[in-house]
């Protein structure tokens, strides 16, 4: 159909045959059941790797997914019955499973690189926000708490808890 792609279900055109469900171990963890696309999907992506040995994954997975858009739902119909099935065994197995999604951790992350290059940059630009005298000699000394020997009023003669 689409490169090669044929819409027979796992192994051929039976249904999907899974391994027994694993003992009762409470650090593993269940895994969801396969959706439609994703029963189609996994023999069709061992082929298309097979026939593409080069091709990187994110560009098989672009290619399938956009492949399986255009399957007719009549080509659809055995995978969506088999992840009914699945889904049905699932429940029968783990009866008490909950699908809780977990955040990964953003260690190193875009928006922490971002944060610390931007700290660097405003760094240099302390004594100037706080009036720390870096712009004007002999300008009074501001910082967070207010004027220096204020007398613990925050700034403008405010008692207010300074903002942290």
């Amino acid at each position: 159909m689409f490169g090669g792609l044929s819409a027979e279900p796992l192994g051929g055109p039976g249904p999907a045959q899974l391994p027994p469900p694993p003992a009762e171990d409470p650090l593993e963890k269940v895994k969801r059941p396969m959706n439609a696309f994703m029963v189609w999907s996994s023999s069709q992506r061992r082929q298309m790797a097979q026939e593409h040995p080069k091709m990187h994954n994110s560009e098989i997975s672009k290619r399938l997914g956009a492949a399986w858009k255009l399957l007719p739902d009549a080509e659809k119909r055995p995978f969506i019955d088999e992840a009914k099935r699945l889904r049905a065994r699932h429940m029968r197995d783990y009866p008490d499973y909950k699908y809780r999604p977990r955040r990964k951790s953003r260690a190193g992350g875009a928006r922490e690189r971002g944060a610390a290059l931007a700290a660097q940059r405003w760094a240099g630009y302390g004594d100037v926000l706080l009036g720390g005298g870096g712009c004007c000699p002999g300008a009074p000394r501001y910082d967070l708490q207010g004027p220096a020997g204020a007398g613990g009023q925050g700034a403008y003669g405010s008692t207010a808890a300074p903002y942290r």
